[in-house]
């Protein structure tokens, strides 16, 4: 998928690449680099307990804040996407948080962890266009990595949960471009918003995933 490659972060923390604690390398050829944001600190980067290599923790408050990516075109899809993530949630969105956000670029795409054990991803073309898997964090599946991809191929919104495609919403449109940041582990200036887990392996794609490629 090289060439379709929009944005990749292994979260490895490598000083070769110009990593530390607050700057995140993408490894994509567009290099949407990105940066710790609302909080003095960053999310952690942690060393053990990973999916591979390193992670980024996030601890949904506003301790550690978030990942910043600044705007990019590259960042913009229309017709066709593919965001692929591993996810170790920690902690079920609580106390009237209603969702905690995996990414989100504006009113553009997004993927989030809401109340009832709900992995939502989305799209927008002037509603949101989403498919919810709602049984993703149901008993026995905190504190364990998982593997989440939502597709949109122009026709469907497509939902995968370790592989196995778990939910498809019809929606044959376009996805509304955007000039905001693309955020990880919440949204910008909106701590009800933060994470509370670990990600491994963040990617973007610019095309979709077919059933067998997932």
């Amino acid at each position: 998928y090289n060439d379709s490659l929009v944005l990749m972060y292994n979260f490895d923390n490598r000083s070769s690449l110009g990593e530390n604690d607050t700057k995140f390398f993408d490894v994509s050829k567009y290099k949407n680099n990105g940066t710790g944001a609302d909080s003095p600190n960053s999310p952690k980067i942690n060393i053990t307990n990973c999916k591979f290599g390193n992670c980024v923790t996030f601890s949904e408050t506003a301790t550690d804040g978030i990942i910043n990516v600044s705007h990019n075109n590259s960042l913009n899809f229309v017709s066709n996407m593919t965001m692929a993530v591993w996810l170790n949630l920690l902690y079920l969105p609580s106390g009237g948080l209603v969702k905690n956000d995996i990414a989100v670029k504006g009113i553009s795409y997004r993927m989030y962890v809401s109340t009832g054990d709900v992995v939502t991803f989305g799209i927008y073309d002037g509603t949101w266009q989403e498919a919810a898997d709602p049984t993703a964090f149901t008993s026995g599946t905190l504190n364990k990595w998982n593997h989440f991809v939502g597709v949109f191929n122009g026709t469907d919104v497509n939902l995968y949960r370790n592989g196995v495609r778990v939910v498809t919403t019809n929606a044959i449109t376009t996805i509304s471009t955007s000039t905001i940041d693309l955020n990880l582990g919440g949204t910008k200036s909106q701590v009800q918003s933060y994470l509370g887990g670990s990600l491994d392996d963040f990617i973007l794609i610019n095309r979709s995933f077919t059933d067998s490629e997932v």
